[in-house]
């Protein structure tokens, strides 16, 4: 399963540095405009309305998570305009 959640960095007091939460006792995050990519549980990468950026190898990611998760950005934000990953290294590569 692959979903899209708040950004995990919560937003702190710039005086007091205690953690911040909205009315709803919710953390308010740092990152309001960005998402945190979760497959089967695990994050496996951020997004935003600039694209999704995966934080694991090429090789280490099926197409359909991709395809996916291409398609929870576009539905999030509007358009997906970039899917981007860590490159393989060498021995992987080849």
């Amino acid at each position: 399963m692959v979903e899209l959640k708040p950004h995990p960095a919560q937003a702190r007091h710039p005086v007091t540095n205690v953690p911040l939460f909205d009315d709803d006792g919710q953390p308010r995050p740092l990152l309001p405009e960005s998402r945190s990519i979760w497959w089967d549980g695990v994050m496996v990468g951020y997004c935003s309305k600039h694209g999704a950026t995966f934080t694991l190898e090429v090789s280490q990611v099926p197409d359909w998570v991709r395809d996916e998760v291409e398609e929870l950005v576009s539905v999030e934000f509007g358009d997906c305009p970039k899917v981007s990953m860590l490159i393989d290294t060498p021995e992987e590569a080849e």
